[in-house]
């Protein structure tokens, strides 16, 4: 539950500092999740299989050169023509409906970094990073509900 009123406090308040965090969390429970598939047995290891092959999954399909539409190289920004995901649509539509619900209107310096009203609104870059980060985590839970779901329904006589 922590987690989770974290993460939201994060996506609201997105900045440079908080994308960071969420993201450098979000490898490393991604990078255990491998190790941990290698070394545990049984439900635990379909568990931690499925958390990193469907975080990892999302990942590798946000940023895979076979669905940027650009030439440029892009910057996890929202706007970008990249793959046509769900997430990327449900990011959009908070940070342009949701968001301004919490935050008073912002007045953008010329930089597009900073308000010069006092607003905290994030700008979209900041906002599309800790959101692409918590849909990996989302997307990893998901994973490791089928890895259970997957050795419930399939597991041998034996254990």
């Amino acid at each position: 539950m922590a987690a989770v009123c974290i993460g939201t406090y994060a996506l609201i308040y997105a900045t440079p500092f908080w994308a960071a965090v969420v993201f450098t969390f979000c490898i490393g429970l991604l990078l255990a999740a491998i190790v941990l598939a290698c070394v545990a047995s049984g439900q635990s290891r379909f568990t931690w299989l499925g958390c990193a092959v469907f975080g990892w999954g999302y990942f590798a399909v946000l940023h895979s050169p076979i669905f940027d539409m650009q030439p440029e190289p892009h910057n996890w920004q929202m706007h970008y023509e990249g793959p046509p995901l769900a997430t990327r649509s449900a990011l959009q539509w908070m940070y342009d409906k949701v968001l301004p619900l919490v935050h008073k209107p912002p007045q953008w310096d010329r930089s597009m970094r900073n308000t010069t009203n006092g607003s905290r609104f994030p700008n979209d870059t900041a906002f599309a990073q800790v959101g692409h980060s918590l849909s990996a985590l989302l997307f990893a839970a998901l994973g490791a509900a089928c890895g259970r779901f997957g050795h419930w329904r399939y597991r041998t006589k034996r254990e």
